[in-house]
């Protein structure tokens, strides 16, 4: 790509994207590389660019989705270490979500003995309190011996990474101030329950970014039967 961008300069550079994801780096590059060229960028998504992919599409001008088309998650994705399989991959988020599921529980667990001695019991609330924390903590300490400090932590950083690149990019080439990209970018990161939960039209218009819909029948049916005919990423560069 960047031998057919050198040299040249565009007023609008329409990006054709179809991609399942991948490095989260060199979808950042892309981002710049298709900004240092262009004043204007818009990214035409006809079926789905996840992942990876929906990073390089927030630094479109516009993103053009057809009815069906499909961006995702920012979650970062780790390997998994396996032997004698193919390589499979889980999503960083998938340790913050036990640690927050444990939370939760213990919570739960401190206020409903609380509720229950108090109801029952005939202890004063103070003993009521000491007692229902011992009880949450023996509840949630096996429970939080389970999860791994090193993991998290590497997931942690996993999903920070992403994060700032999305940030940088809607900044950068938006011109969004730095509150606004960092709650639209959380809510990518951190708030939906699965990698491959389908962000479409709507949903990416109601989180605020410049989405549009396509109704140029022939255009899609064109680029998407060629599409439909390979696995590969594509990127198509259209003057």
């Amino acid at each position: 790509m960047q031998d057919v961008l050198a040299g040249k300069k565009y007023e609008t550079l329409e990006v054709v994207l179809q991609t399942g994801g991948g490095d989260v780096n060199a979808a950042f590059n892309i981002t710049k590389l298709l900004r240092k060229h262009a004043a204007s960028v818009n990214i035409l998504v006809p079926l789905f660019a996840k992942s990876a992919g929906t990073l390089i599409c927030l630094g479109g001008n516009k993103i053009l989705m057809s009815e069906f088309a499909e961006l995702g998650p920012l979650d970062a994705q780790l390997p998994e270490k396996q032997e004698g399989e193919s390589q499979t991959y889980k999503s960083a988020l998938d340790g913050f979500k036990a640690l927050e599921e444990v939370r939760r529980h213990a919570l739960e667990t401190l206020d409903l003995g609380a509720k229950l001695l108090a109801e029952r019991s005939g202890l004063k609330m103070s003993e009521v309190v000491s007692h229902a924390i011992d009880f949450a903590a023996g509840v949630a300490k096996p429970l939080y011996t389970q999860l791994n400090p090193t993991s998290i932590g590497q997931s942690s950083r996993a999903l920070q990474v992403g994060e700032r690149y999305g940030v940088q990019v809607l900044i950068r080439c938006l011109g969004w101030d730095e509150p606004k990209a960092e709650r639209a970018v959380r809510t990518l990161v951190y708030d939906y329950p699965a990698h491959d939960f389908i962000l479409d039209y709507e949903e990416m218009v109601r989180l605020g970014f410049p989405a549009e819909k396509i109704n140029e029948a022939d255009v899609l049916q064109g680029i998407g039967q060629l599409l439909l005919k390979t696995n590969d990423d594509v990127v198509m560069l259209l003057d």
